[in-house]
């Protein structure tokens, strides 16, 4: 049997079958997969679990709190953020706000290397940490009375060089990286208030650019993007919605609930 953490499961292609487990927390090809697990309070320890797909077999690996502790004595969870060839990247949430700290677990050798201290860390995708900032050119900041973290504009990191790009800027509003299409290019999303009627999704290709937009107009509540050859898939309460860059967002099957909470309809693997 395979355990995981993960709120959304995937389905693994190259091995038929479900996973507990995010895209993000996969290897490319599907035959691991990794989750963390907290540590008992005062314990200033956790663990990552690397799950082997056709064996259901699991490797668990002992890593340390970071230092300083978060609040309470210990973090909040581990958070997995990629699975790249060998090494799971992780970071530690914070309460009210995005995780701080960047590692890298190199799974053969067990060895755990901090690559960064950025704050803000949104996502972690082929070498890079997307992180949130505060650009001190905006004038009226996202602020908003309730408390957390809010951005005008995410960077990219290069965990190799320590160089930070800005890629997306929007003065006055709260923006976040939603994920990723085919090329690993992010995609944004902008809300002008917290509370607003709207929303905007945008495709960056390159720094400084405005973006494509795959979506502006009333709320449809669309979560959970996921890439496939070209195509952004996309789920919600309303159902499931595609994108590409020649027929634009469309819903391509209708879901629809009356009981609360609304359930969600979401794409959990690419097609093939």
């Amino acid at each position: 049997m395979l355990y995981g953490v993960s709120g959304l499961p995937l389905y693994d292609w190259s091995h038929q079958r479900w996973i507990p487990a995010d895209v993000s927390e996969t290897t490319a090809e599907g035959d691991f997969y990794a989750y963390g697990i907290v540590g008992s309070i005062g314990s200033g320890q956790s663990s990552i679990h690397v799950a082997d797909v056709a064996r259901a077999t699991e490797k668990v690996i002992t890593v340390a709190s970071p230092s300083p502790p978060w609040a309470g004595g210990s973090p909040l969870g581990v958070r997995i953020d990629a699975f790249e060839g060998s090494g799971v990247y992780f970071s530690y949430p914070r309460m009210e706000a995005y995780p701080e700290g960047i590692w890298r677990l190199n799974v053969s050798t067990g060895t755990v290397s901090a690559l960064s201290p950025a704050s803000g860390v949104m996502a972690v995708q082929s070498g890079y940490a997307w992180l949130g900032r505060v650009d001190s050119r905006d004038p009226s900041p996202p602020r908003y009375a309730r408390g957390g973290e809010f951005f005008d504009s995410i960077t990219r990191l290069d965990l190799a060089t320590g160089t930070e790009t800005v890629w997306y800027y929007a003065p006055g509003e709260a923006v976040v990286v939603l994920g990723f299409d085919g090329a690993g290019r992010p995609l944004i999303g902008r809300d002008s208030t917290l509370g607003s009627p709207e929303e905007t999704f945008r495709l960056i290709k390159t720094p400084g650019d405005t973006g494509t937009t795959i979506y502006s107009g009333p709320r449809l509540w669309l979560s959970n993007p996921l890439a496939d050859d070209g195509r952004l898939w996309f789920g919600s309460y309303r159902g499931i919605y595609l994108w590409t860059a020649t027929t634009g967002l469309r819903k391509v099957f209708a879901f629809n609930s009356n009981t609360q909470p609304y359930p969600t309809m979401f794409p959990a693997g690419s097609c093939r």
